[in-house]
């Protein structure tokens, strides 16, 4: 970008620009009370409801954090099933606490032999939706705008560190860059791009890189028991190329008979159907679970493989950098070690220049935060308060694919 190596840093700010901010996309501020589905009940504790988005409601963890908060549910008064999220939220609680309350809780029930990490993987489905629906169907009339923007001004050599778990970028690179393919674009090996017949199914190697460093819902691991020759290790979830009622179907081996109606020749065991609504994937007679990095304020999860391989792609990056632009991201007082480990100060060329986009750029606190995490720039840009104005005044690349 700009004739520098550029990385983009993207946090939930940058996401919540999609359809100019009157959509659904949670940001870091109100994400508890955006995870609430429209479901109504007369009589209270509705059922688990999933769709093509995923788990929107879980019962079991809707009565659980009922009662360890005290938030009856009265639908006299209007109460709906999942009002207990804006509650929590109005109580002071953000996504990170609540998950690593609960968390805590489960830890400690563990010791004592009793396994609730079920309610976990439900928090985690719904948060899944919650980031999922609002772009929902995907596909090249709703990429992001902004986004699309953004793509068009990289070049060769940059590369993107998203921490959202939402597809906007991947799709904007998807439908308007000929230097990224997903078969080599997330610092991945052995991916398998789930996509109808196009050129980004080719296996070629890309010029940019998007590093999800918490995973994405576009993106899932095999969830493999046993080594299988050449099966992959990864998915690539592309646009209107899967659907969970269409694994139910395969699993349960569903057949029309002549007369056209439908016929079950196997039954899903529990374990598929508790898969299938968590969010996992079905693919050739394999199970692939989502790459999902919980919101935990200890970040444990960055211990396993793909946390690893992300971690090390990036500081393999950064030293040759010239530009770094961060959108959208609050800089949380509880990620600060976290984001130190990740951009470690010691291998970022202190020359290179750091843009900052936040509508919180003017705050000497937020400075601070940002400072925390670079202390050793000697040129710090605070002067873009809007991701959508940063991306309107970005130029176009060269590179630029056509639609």
């Amino acid at each position: 970008m700009h004739g520098k190596i550029t990385a983009i840093i993207l946090g939930a700010g940058a996401s919540y620009c999609y359809e100019d901010g009157i959509s659904k996309f949670p940001t870091q501020y109100n994400i508890l009370e955006k995870l609430v589905a429209g479901i109504k009940s007369d009589c209270g504790g509705a059922p688990t409801f999933c769709d093509n988005s995923g788990m929107k409601h879980s019962h079991g963890l809707s009565q659980y954090l009922r009662k360890k908060y005290n938030i009856p549910e009265r639908t006299s008064d209007g109460d709906t099933p999942t009002d207990y999220f804006p509650k929590l939220q109005k109580k002071g609680y953000s996504l990170e606490s609540l998950y690593e309350e609960i968390e805590s809780d489960i830890a400690r029930a563990e010791k004592n032999g009793k396994s609730d990490r079920w309610l976990l993987e439900d928090f985690e489905a719904i948060i899944r939706a919650a980031v999922t629906s609002p772009n929902e169907p995907r596909g090249a009339r709703n990429v992001c705008r902004y986004h699309k923007m953004l793509c068009e001004a990289l070049e060769p050599g940059d590369y993107i560190i998203n921490f959202n778990w939402d597809s906007l970028m991947v799709d904007a690179l998807l439908y308007h860059s000929h230097l990224w393919f997903p078969s080599s674009g997330f610092g991945l090996n052995s991916l398998f791009p789930m996509l109808n017949p196009c050129q980004k199914t080719l296996n070629l190697p890309s010029l940019i890189q998007l590093y999800h460093i918490h995973g994405s819902v576009c993106l899932f691991e095999w969830d493999h028991q046993s080594d299988k020759f050449g099966q992959p290790t990864t998915l690539f979830k592309g646009p209107k190329t899967h659907s969970p009622m269409g694994d139910l179907s395969r699993l349960m081996q569903i057949t029309k008979n002549e007369d056209g109606k439908s016929k079950i020749n196997r039954e899903a065991s529990d374990e598929e159907v508790r898969k299938n609504t968590s969010g996992y994937i079905y693919f050739q007679d394999q199970w692939f679970k989502p790459i999902f990095v919980s919101p935990s304020k200890y970040k444990n999860e960055y211990s396993n493989w793909y946390s690893l391989v992300m971690r090390r792609n990036i500081h393999s990056s950064l030293p040759r950098t010239k530009q770094i632009i961060i959108a959208g991201y609050s800089f949380p007082p509880a990620d600060i070690n976290h984001l130190s480990d990740i951009f470690i100060r010691a291998i970022i060329p202190s020359k290179a220049e750091l843009i900052v986009i936040d509508p919180s750029v003017t705050e000497n606190e937020y400075q601070k935060r940002v400072e925390q995490v670079f202390p050793n720039m000697q040129n710090i840009d605070y002067s873009y308060q809007d991701f959508k104005n940063f991306c309107e005044d970005l130029p176009t690349s060269k590179y630029l694919k056509e639609d």
